[in-house]
């Protein structure tokens, strides 16, 4: 069982990741590499080493610190990746912060206090903890004693996950959880592999398999314009909702903001070259939905638990 878990942030008073205010746990790892994702610093499953050249003072001490060689003095790349190791000697010397660690070991200790220094939050609003990512199932075995810890406290968890995992080394971590946020991406298992690098078989098997084993799911889709926001996928995706007797789908607009941040790390997918989502591609896919008999439901409207 693994004593730590990679974490990237730990984001307080936070209202879309489930009910109430609530804590959100970044994990780093996933077992996916979707074009369009908004965290993609999440994807690698090791810290990395990041460079903001909004905050580069242009001093490069990093070069002086390096052993490797490895420092560029391009204007928004600074690391030669092939050359670094991760060791970290650049962050030590950086004075403004430029360059920054992406991503700490941490134990469930370590987790589980930070969470509580909300709790009282948690108790007044119906909130909770939820763990993100990446991919948190890829934690399944290190969360699922964690998230008993925490339910001893009194705090209620939420895992959210695509799928992409076998669901006999997720299950205790998804029985565990109160509620489970299951990101549903495309029912074409080429388009699924074109944009996230594998088929949907496992996610779809994991989500079957949770629904009948009566954890309370809200399904979710990230619409991006051009990808999964056409007829046949709303209806495909309908059409599986209906067959497990769940009335809603939320709807998360896409975003460019991740292309931001890959320009800040070692990018591990290639820039999609998407447009952000519209209210009018929303209400246009609502509408889909609701002529199957779904309720397409967007991230401002409260939680459907």
């Amino acid at each position: 069982m693994r004593r730590k878990a990679v974490v990237t942030d730990i984001q307080r008073f936070s209202i879309h990741d489930g009910p109430g205010i609530r804590t959100t746990v970044f994990l780093k790892g996933c077992t996916l590499a979707c074009r369009w994702c908004h965290n993609p610093e999440c994807i690698r499953p090791y810290p990395e080493i990041g460079f903001d050249s909004r905050r580069c003072l242009g001093c490069f001490e990093c070069e002086r610190a390096c052993p490797r060689e490895a420092i560029l003095r391009e204007p928004e790349v600074r690391i030669d990746r092939l050359r670094c190791d991760r060791c970290g000697l650049c962050i030590a010397a950086c004075p403004s912060g430029a360059l920054h660690r992406v991503g700490e070991a941490r134990t469930a200790g370590a987790i589980r206090e930070a969470v509580l220094r909300d709790a009282d939050h948690y108790r007044q609003s119906g909130g909770g903890v939820t763990f993100t990512g990446g991919e948190p199932l890829r934690y399944a075995r290190f969360l699922e004693p964690l998230v008993e810890r925490l339910h001893a406290d009194g705090v209620h968890v939420t895992v959210e996950t695509a799928g992409a995992v076998p669901y006999e080394g997720a299950r205790g971590c998804l029985l565990a959880a109160d509620l489970v946020l299951f990101d549903l991406k495309s029912m074409d298992p080429g388009v699924h592999r074109r944009w996230t690098g594998s088929d949907n078989a496992t996610v779809l098997d994991t989500f079957r398999r949770v629904v009948r084993d009566g954890v309370r799911v809200v399904p979710r889709m990230p619409l991006v314009p051009g990808v999964n926001d056409g007829r046949e996928n709303l209806v495909a995706t309908a059409q599986l909702l209906r067959e497990h007797g769940i009335g809603n789908l939320v709807l998360l607009p896409y975003h460019r903001l991740g292309e931001g941040k890959l320009r800040r790390i070692d990018p591990p997918v290639d820039p999609p070259a998407l447009h952000s989502a519209t209210p009018e591609d929303l209400e246009r896919a609502a509408g889909v939905l609701g002529e199957e008999g779904i309720d397409g439901l967007t991230p401002d409207q409260p939680c459907p638990v």
